[in-house]
């Protein structure tokens, strides 16, 4: 077969893997259910990061976003993100497959970082290279810190958060939902509400140095913020 017709077909009729998706459902019940901690979980779920099912290769990559890689905890989600994780189940329990898509946004953090960048480039040329950069680093460190903040205020802290995440319209949850009739979504624990992995004060720390690189790199920071942010939309496609 020609390689260009055998991969249009494998765009249009992805592989699905039953016993994967049957897997990772598991795990990720296990870990709703208490029963397994985040390194556990971490653990068992990891391999299927690489698996030929793009659908499972997704959920086991988002829910990568969802626990603490540091300090070892049980589940800890809000409700958006429970639900979420609801829908995902859905979606592994169905013949669906997830179709990303990423597009470009433009702000005014593109116009802001270049014109921080001349500054820092007119600098250099008035002061030269030395420890009196620093007198134009940190403030320009600072307009990074800035540009990062208003970016994250114009996007969702997690895609978990999204109303209909992996779909993109309630046409593709009803489908799913009726392609798997025995599927229950699991009610919220309200108990989940109340859980800290770390307090606020030590979320405040560990920013600390990002923030002191981000300064003392502001150039490099700026550079990269030139370019337009990358958001990633899904959709889910039957099968």
């Amino acid at each position: 077969m020609d390689p260009a017709i055998q991969k249009y077909n494998e765009r249009q009729n992805p592989a699905m893997n039953r016993n994967h998706r049957q897997q990772l459902a598991s795990i990720i019940r296990r870990y709703l259910d208490g029963e397994i901690s985040a390194f556990e979980f971490d653990d068992l779920a990891g391999p299927y990061r690489s698996s030929d099912d793009t659908t499972v290769r997704y959920v086991a990559g988002t829910a990568w976003f969802v626990y603490d890689d540091l300090n070892n905890h049980h589940v800890n989600l809000t409700k958006p993100e429970w639900d979420c994780f609801q829908r995902l189940l859905l979606l592994l329990d169905s013949r669906g497959h997830i179709v990303v898509t990423t597009t470009k946004r433009w702000s005014l953090s593109q116009v802001a970082a270049p014109f921080a960048l001349l500054v820092f480039g007119l600098a250099v040329f008035q002061l030269g290279f030395g420890i009196r950069l620093l007198l134009i680093t940190v403030p320009l460190g600072l307009v990074s810190i800035c540009i990062a903040r208003f970016r994250d205020q114009r996007q969702p802290a997690s895609a978990c958060t999204e109303v209909l995440m992996p779909f993109s319209t309630f046409t593709e949850l009803r489908r799913s939902y009726d392609a798997v009739p025995r599927f229950r979504k699991k009610r919220y624990p309200g108990n989940l509400s109340a859980r800290r992995v770390r307090s606020a004060a030590k979320e405040f720390l560990m920013l600390i140095p990002s923030y002191c690189i981000r300064v003392v790199l502001s150039p490099v920071a700026l550079f990269f913020q030139m370019f337009p942010a990358t958001r990633r939309q899904t959709r889910v496609i039957a099968a």
